[in-house]
This record gives C-alpha cells, structure tokens and sequence, in this order.
C-alpha cells in the first residue's frame, strides 16, 4: 500500500530563544530538524546583527540599556513563516528555583528547596517566598506578579511583501537535422521553488529549428 506523507502534517518545531544578562544578549534557536533560518538581532529599533543558518548559539554584546528583538525567517511547505521574541534587562529580577519531585500525590508529603540568586547569580539574604499549588484538573493559571523595573516597549514592525513578475523567453537555434529528426530530447531539473520537476521539451521540425517549451511534471 502507497502512502503519501505531506509537509504540512508536520510542524517545523523552531523556536528562538534570547536572554539579556548584564551587558550581554545570549541567542539560541531550537531547531530539530535543521531548516536553514534568516536571524536578524535588533538592539531597539537599529540592527545589531544578521546571518543566515541552521543553528545558533552564541552570546553578544548587548548594553543592558536597550531591549533586544529577535527574528528569525524560514520556509516551511513552500510558505514563508516568521517568530520574534524580546529580551531585556532587569537588575531587579530574582532567578528562583524550586528543587521538588515533578509530581506529588494527594496526602503525599515531600521536602523542596527554593534557591534565589540575585541577576549576577549570587544568593540572595532575608527573601520572603510565597509558594501556592494546585492539581492539574483545576487547570488553573498563575497569578500575576507585580514588576519594578525598567519599562520596555515592543519594536514596531511594517508587514512586508515580496513581489515579482513573471519572466518569459524564447529562442531558435540551427538544429542538426540528420541526427535529430526522428528524436525528442527531454531535460528534467529541480527548481528552486517547488521540490517537484519542470520537463523541458526540445522539439525538432522540419526548418532546423528547436521548439523550447516549458511544463511542470
């Protein structure tokens, strides 16, 4: 039996990731299957850098001063698709890490850790923690935690659209008609736009000429 597997029951799973530390931006994309990417790094609204690949990991120089944008671009069953993220720099942010078991059950009682380290990832005296649980089936969400530090806005974008027109040629060449007059010659190749084939027909007729015409397969 044939089965037809198509891109599009697939998802591409790439994801940009940007932290700002202390006048450096860290940069990493998750990328599982290796789709070749555009990555352009914004430092407000100028830009700081800009390649194309198909991983990254690194860390920058980034002023803390600024909020840092970033956008990847890539093709994905034959449509273009775009992410963007933001990061920026809090010197008030506490990194709080709690050592427990992934799961408790009902009447289970367990010991957990709370580590807090300050930005420059020192531990942090006299914190007071508030801790809350819940069970999965409640599906409930967090509670909104009040933020003191510098204000960032998001970078504004203009939508873009890439646009061309369509390109024709034609052409005759002298045709050796003794070698080809009973013959049709056909050339196949990959274009850059579709993973299917386009046949190029060469055609020979009676004036020595070769008719060129052009179909997808």
């Amino acid at each position: 039996m044939d089965t037809t597997i198509e891109l599009s029951d697939f998802t591409p799973d790439i994801q940009p990731l940007a932290v700002q530390k202390e006048n450096q931006l860290q940069l990493a994309v998750v990328n599982p299957h290796k789709i070749p990417f555009w990555y352009t790094v914004f430092s407000g609204s100028k830009v700081l850098l800009k390649g194309y690949t198909n991983r990254l990991d690194t860390l920058v120089k980034h002023s803390d001063e600024q909020a840092a944008h970033f956008r990847i671009n890539y093709f994905w069953d034959e449509e273009e698709q775009s992410e963007e993220i933001s990061a920026f720099y809090n010197a008030h942010k506490l990194d709080i890490k709690l050592l427990a078991p992934d799961m408790v059950y009902p009447g289970q009682k367990v010991n957990m850790k709370i580590r807090v380290l300050d930005p420059k990832e020192n531990p942090v005296q006299n914190v007071d923690v508030t801790a809350y649980a819940h069970t999965s089936k409640f599906n409930s969400k967090q509670p909104d935690v009040p933020r003191f530090g510098k204000i960032f806005y998001q970078r504004k974008s203009k939508p873009f659209k890439f646009e061309s027109d369509e390109l024709y040629a034609n052409n005759s060449i002298r045709l050796n008609w003794q070698k080809w007059a009973r013959s049709w010659l056909w050339i196949q190749w990959p274009t850059t736009s579709s993973p299917t084939l386009t046949i190029c027909i060469l055609q020979p007729n009676p004036q020595g000429t070769v008719l060129l015409s052009l179909r997808p397969s």
